[in-house]
């Protein structure tokens, strides 16, 4: 009967740490961000609401966010705190030491969580905790902006079962030349064609998109933080690429560096300087030559 109780106090214990995680107070000093679709901030050791489907840049700064369903978060260079709602997007850029209290369909780097329990990622200084629901205490939040929603029932505390799959590794393609056909312009290439709505950047850049197409031209630096995107890069370009399922062609000289993401594949020249890489499940097909075919495009690289 003694081993009981403390079975069932050792229980409960861990059902009120959750809850405390998994219901905060907003303060009545903190900052609401909902006049712009899309916005920039420094954090400044601040405290931020962010409602109204609001796209917000934090460039640099530790500040605490408070992030409603709908909002695109994105975070670099600082200490952040975020608490995020089921329909929000976090994205975690460099130098970024980050801890998020979420529900479940909260989206971080582009992919959605539903595990549970606490992750950590040790090499991006990442941690935090996963609730059921989170509730917001609107109670001394500041008014106007912002609704203040109804709190939602917690559920009762369940035992957690955390199945780590099995890792699947990175698949390397070499597309080997054929000797019975002639060393010509064109043999054994990949060829491209561009669709006409692709977007050039011919300039460095920082991009947080999803299901685009970008052209990185001759020399320029750039990062893409989004899903689904086609990213072609012409010689001596420099570029970094974070999320999930995103399809790079690369030429000689380009300078690759994957971030967090995965299901992402890499066609590329046997001459890149593939960088570093921190995906999973990435597909690289190595190839003699890589043409891009730009007839479609308004302008593009010169």
């Amino acid at each position: 009967m003694r081993i009981l109780f403390f079975i069932l106090l050792f229980h409960g214990a861990i059902g009120a740490h959750a809850q405390g995680f998994c219901q905060i107070k907003i303060p009545s000093n903190t900052e609401v961000v909902r006049k712009s679709p899309i916005a920039e901030r420094h954090g400044s050791g601040k405290t931020y609401w962010i409602c109204g489907n609001t796209r917000v840049t934090f460039r640099t700064g530790n500040a605490t966010i408070f992030v409603e369903a709908g909002c695109n978060v994105s975070l670099n260079d600082g200490d952040f705190t975020v608490y995020a709602k089921n329909g929000a997007s976090i994205y975690e850029g460099s130098r970024c030491r980050l801890t998020i209290i979420r529900e479940p369909e909260a989206r971080i780097n582009g992919g959605s969580v539903v595990s549970q329990g606490t992750d950590r990622v040790e090499a991006r200084k990442q941690f935090g905790h996963i609730c059921p629901v989170l509730n917001y205490d609107y109670s001394e939040a500041p008014d106007g902006l912002c609704p203040k929603l109804p709190m939602r029932e917690m559920p009762e505390p369940v035992a957690v079962v955390i199945n780590t799959p099995k890792e699947i590794g990175n698949t390397y393609i070499e597309t080997p030349r054929n000797p019975d056909l002639p060393d010509e312009p064109h043999t054994n290439e990949t060829r491209h064609i561009l669709p006409a709505n692709t977007e050039i950047i011919n300039q460095n850049k920082n991009a947080y998109e999803s299901n685009r197409v970008f052209w990185v031209c001759k020399g320029v630096t750039c990062w893409i933080n989004g899903d689904n995107n086609k990213i072609y890069a012409e010689q001596g370009a420099k570029i970094t690429i974070s999320g999930n399922r995103n399809t790079i062609m690369i030429k000689a000289g380009v300078g690759l560096n994957l971030g967090n993401g995965g299901g992402n594949e890499v066609i590329y020249r046997e001459d890149t300087d593939l960088k570093s890489n921190r995906s999973k499940k990435t597909k690289f097909t190595k190839m003699q030559s890589i043409e891009f075919q730009s007839s479609a495009v308004s302008g593009g690289c010169r």
